[in-house]
């Protein structure tokens, strides 16, 4: 089975890119759909809180490189993608960090696609899902991995990696906590 892993443009994708064996049979591509223009709409229309997207921003300022993304082909859009999986017969996508909504046309196609998400989906899906947990006091979290549908983070859960968030530590901090969860369900279910 073809496998392809969409990963995200940022320095938690390149983590866990430089995690994964070389052995293992994948095509990997890396999203760029993220822009100014698609930040501002998020801000704008109240998607993401603007102190939330301070913090997320100086976390990935923060963190370490790993290693470049650039040796990666990259997509920017569905139509991209679209592409992408018919010309190579991909029959799996597991996206990581992905910002791009997948479109109907793909969900359609009878292949698998997989999200994996940093916390208990649906209750705590989309953007800013690990603040709205600290915020919630629910601690006992796991990351998902879950199959995509048209709504965003609401299919079937496949799989779990629990962990806890501490309360009284920075958002940059159970942020490191929850994707070390999410990278090591990543590993797992590029294994299997």
């Amino acid at each position: 089975m073809k496998t392809l892993l969409i990963l995200g443009n940022d320095k938690i994708s390149q983590l866990a890119a430089s995690k994964i064996s070389p052995k293992i049979n994948l095509k990997i591509l890396i999203d760029r759909s993220n822009n100014i223009k698609r930040i501002y709409k998020l801000l704008t229309k109240g998607v993401i809180n603007p102190l939330l997207f301070i913090k997320m921003f100086y976390c990935e300022f923060k963190r370490k490189n790993f290693h470049s993304l650039k040796s990666f082909e990259t997509i920017h859009d569905n139509k991209m993608l679209v592409s992408f999986v018919e010309k190579h017969n991909i029959k799996k996508i597991i996206l990581f960090r992905a910002g791009l909504i997948i479109g109907k046309t793909l969900i359609k196609k009878k292949i698998i696609i997989l999200n994996i998400h940093a916390a208990k989906v649906p209750k705590y899906g989309g953007i800013g899902s690990i603040q709205k947990a600290l915020k919630q006091k629910e601690l006992n979290q796991y990351a998902s991995l879950h199959l995509v549908k048209v709504a965003i983070d609401k299919g079937k859960v496949l799989d779990k990696e629990k962990y806890n968030l501490i309360s009284n530590k920075s958002y940059c901090y159970n942020e490191g906590i929850a994707y070390r969860a999410a990278s090591k369900l990543l590993l797992r279910t590029l294994l299997k």
